[in-house]
């Protein structure tokens, strides 16, 4: 698969790591998206956030630690990755 980028492994560091995974949420505008890294043949693939143009993007807010989970509910202990677009633009 040349000229195809690999999706990189999102982790946060700290004690939730070693308890639980490590794998943060990740929210586009309020959206949650999938930002697991495999297919349905186990292969890698490429990972939903290659898909943002950079341009567009606002800000990125990282949220660690049990805040996570108290905004985002219990899926979230591992963290959250939360993009903004700019208004207007998609």
């Amino acid at each position: 698969m040349s000229g195809q980028g690999g999706a990189a492994r999102i982790r946060f560091r700290g004690t939730i790591s070693m308890l639980r995974r490590n794998s943060p949420i990740i929210y586009i505008d309020n959206i949650r998206i999938d930002n697991s890294i495999t297919d349905y043949n186990g292969s890698i693939s490429t990972s939903r956030l290659n898909d943002i143009d950079i341009n567009n993007i606002d800000r990125i807010e990282i949220i660690k630690g049990a805040s996570g989970a108290t905004l985002y509910g219990t899926d979230a202990a591992s963290g959250v990755i939360h993009i903004f677009n700019k208004k207007g633009s998609f």
